[in-house]
């Protein structure tokens, strides 16, 4: 993985000149973008929606899988075990810590 101070170290200058460097190149990137037609950027924007955002059913489903999962007795026992641990008084501790907590029940 290439670091910043990698990337200074070869390139020469300080952080400063790098990522003002770097600003310029995504600068330049919007502007570019920015040219492109407008339907044509719609439509880009529809395809790249399509391929990664789960559809209505997916999304459904995972509500579904998500509240059965919820509802088993193990996690029935896992909550209460919380309840009882981390009262409301107690509550930004757990959810500070949610982490290690969820680990620790």
């Amino acid at each position: 993985m290439t670091t910043v101070l990698s990337l200074r170290l070869r390139m020469g200058g300080s952080t400063a000149q790098l990522l003002t460097r770097r600003w310029i190149l995504f600068g330049d990137l919007a502007r570019r973008i920015a040219k492109f037609p407008a339907s044509g950027l719609r439509a880009i924007k529809t395809s790249i929606a399509n391929i990664s955002l789960p559809d209505e059913h997916a999304i459904r489903a995972d509500g579904a899988k998500f509240l059965e999962l919820m509802n088993t007795e193990e996690a029935k026992s896992r909550r209460a075990a919380r309840d009882e641990r981390y009262r409301e008084d107690a509550r930004a501790e757990w959810e500070m810590n949610y982490g290690r907590i969820i680990g620790e029940l």
